[in-house]
Parts: C-alpha cells; structure tokens; sequence
C-alpha cells in the first residue's frame, strides 16, 4: 500500500512536461495527467494549490470503490442483453436462451449472483451488460411491494408507493376490474416470436417480399385493359425512329 504522499514530496516528483500520478489500494489503479498549461499556472503562483484538486478528487474516487469492497458480493445481478445473437456462435445462443434473455434486447433480467450462473455469464460477457441490483429503499418487505416497481438504467430498484389510503370498497374494487382487461385478451394480442416467422413465410410464398418497394407498373401495348384513350393523344407527332 502507498501512503497518501505529501504536497511538497508530490510537487518535487512532477515534471515539466505532465503529470503523472499513480494510487494503488488494495489492487487499485489511478492514473490522472494534465496539460503543460497546468504547469505554467503553477510555476506563475507557487502559493496557488488550486491544481492539487486533481490529487484529492482521484483520492475520494479510490475511498469510495474501497467503501464498495469491503460492503462484500452483491446478492442479485442486473443483466441486460445488449447487442443480438446473429451470426453467433451456437453454444452463445444457447446460453442466452437459457439465461432468459433470448429476443429481449436492452431489457432486463435479474439473475442470482451465483458460480453456475457466473460461468455462463461469462461466456457471453460480450454481449450482455452486467450490474449489480441495489435497493436504494431496502428490500422488499411485503408482496404488495412488488406492485410498483421500477428498475433504473443504473440498477436501482425503486419502489413507488401509494401515498392515498387504501379503501376497502367492493364497489370501488368492481370499477376497477372492469378497466382491466384479462390475461386472456392480453395474450391475444401478444407478438411472439411464431406469430413473426409465420408472417413472413406467408408474404414469401405469395412473393410479396418487395410488393411495398417496388410497386408493379403495367405498359399494355395492346388495349388489354380496355382503355385504348390512353394510347391515342399526339397522333399527329412526327415519330422519329432511332
């Protein structure tokens, strides 16, 4: 471990060009450089510390990943799939099926931070985002807890509570299960991966693949629609043959 050295030594090690400085903790790695501008202020002012603001800043940065440390192995991880699974591997896609994550891009899935898991998450750590999930408002005590919950980018699980007492009504409860449609009906309209495919291998045996991009124009030479009005306008141009 490195002590904390003090501002004379620090200034007498720095030189000319820019500085930099090293803070190891525990297998910590800081490293901070300035300008040669940042250098010229100092010598203009000797007495002006203001550039020793870097020293501490990257100090508080080490304490606070210490802090971090020694709290210990978070319970739950935060895992996001960030980039697809085309063209991947075969044993990569089988991971992400099995994680969960498979067709949930940039939505999150709780996983426990476990050896079995960790193994897989490791295979695949390329294309997945990996954070810790904190309780900023303490773990969930109640079921009800769960009702409002909102997952953060940061991994914050926020748990937004009702402020309003609750009534105990059965005509109020009534009103409320009407506006809420069943699992039923969700499911109906669920877009799931077979719903997908099963369109598109209808619009391809129908070859209609680029029926929206390139719109079919007929030329009827022959009056075979029928309106031979569109053929007969400018009869008395000289036609030139080419």
């Amino acid at each position: 471990m490195i002590k904390r050295a003090s501002l004379s030594c620090t200034k007498a090690l720095l030189p000319r060009s820019s500085v930099q400085l090293n803070f190891t903790r525990n297998g910590l790695f800081l490293h901070y450089t300035t300008k040669k501008k940042r250098l010229a202020e100092r010598n203009k002012s000797p007495d002006n510390l203001e550039w020793t603001q870097v020293l501490f800043d990257g100090l508080k940065v080490v304490d606070e990943a210490q802090k971090n440390i020694n709290k210990g192995p978070h319970m739950l991880h935060l895992v996001t799939l960030t980039k697809p699974t085309n063209g991947r591997a075969w044993w990569e896609k089988d991971i992400i099926s099995e994680l969960g994550l498979e067709g949930k891009l940039n939505q999150p899935v709780v996983l426990k931070n476990v050896p079995n898991v960790n193994k897989m998450l490791k295979e695949v750590k390329h294309l997945v985002q990996i954070q810790p999930l904190k309780f900023p408002h303490g773990l969930p005590q109640h079921p009800t807890d769960f009702e409002n919950v909102i997952i953060k980018s940061n991994g914050e699980l926020i748990f937004n509570k009702n402020i309003c007492p609750s009534i105990n009504n059965d005509n109020t409860n009534n009103l409320k299960n009407q506006n809420v449609p069943s699992e039923g009906v969700k499911n109906k309209w669920a877009l799931t991966k077979e719903t997908v495919q099963k369109t598109l291998d209808r619009t391809l045996q129908l070859h209609e693949l680029n029926k929206d991009h390139f719109p079919t124009k007929y030329v009827y030479k022959l009056n075979q629609d029928g309106k031979m009005h569109r053929y007969n306008f400018n009869k008395d141009v000289r036609q030139f043959k080419w």
